[in-house]
């Protein structure tokens, strides 16, 4: 909020950090659980990058829009989840980075599990973020939790197989998993 206070004071308008600060405090409230207001900033965010009309916010974009996913799944719409997410795919690859097409399987990976998806899918979903990354996001989140839940589920040895078929996927086997996990949780392998 002080940071806020102070980009106003200068009289800059809204600038570039204006947008990070705006995903930290939707992150805030998301995980004190006050979706609607994490979900009102996500929304204000996503008008502001579109207005920027710059492929540099792709990555930011794409981490808004899972984001917004997640919280229209932890208001019980999956249908607007699948939406967002199948969006945030789209953004996320047409940008350079990785650690933002990461961020969106870890995504995914989370819907996966919310819909009943079977726990080896989601394992192999956190490897390919993981191999996409470089690491497992231990200060994600939502992945962590997700990882736990799906280790619980199949045990060590089951978990650790799949999450490693989810490491050695290449680049395009990966996003062809998570777009099929977002499309259809019921066929994706």
């Amino acid at each position: 909020e002080r940071a806020e206070r102070e980009e106003a004071a200068r009289g800059i308008g809204q600038s570039d950090a204006a947008t990070w600060l705006g995903l930290v405090r939707a992150e805030l409230l998301y995980r004190e659980g006050d979706t609607g207001a994490a979900g009102r900033i996500c929304d204000g965010l996503l008008a502001q990058l579109a207005e920027k009309q710059s492929s540099w916010w792709f990555g930011t974009q794409a981490i808004i829009q899972a984001r917004l996913a997640l919280i229209a799944l932890t208001d019980g719409d999956e249908a607007r989840c699948r939406t967002l997410l199948a969006a945030a795919l789209q953004t996320a690859t047409s940008w350079v980075e990785l650690p933002p097409i990461a961020d969106v399987i870890d995504a995914i990976a989370v819907l996966a599990q919310d819909s009943g998806e079977c726990a080896t899918t989601v394992a192999t979903l956190l490897g390919a973020a993981h191999a996409v990354r470089g690491c497992f996001d231990e200060g994600g989140l939502d992945a962590p939790a997700v990882r736990d839940a799906a280790r619980a589920r199949l045990g060590a040895d089951e978990f650790e197989a799949a999450y490693e078929r989810g490491r050695c996927l290449p680049r395009d086997d990966a996003l062809a998993l998570a777009a099929s996990a977002v499309a259809n949780p019921v066929t994706a392998s």
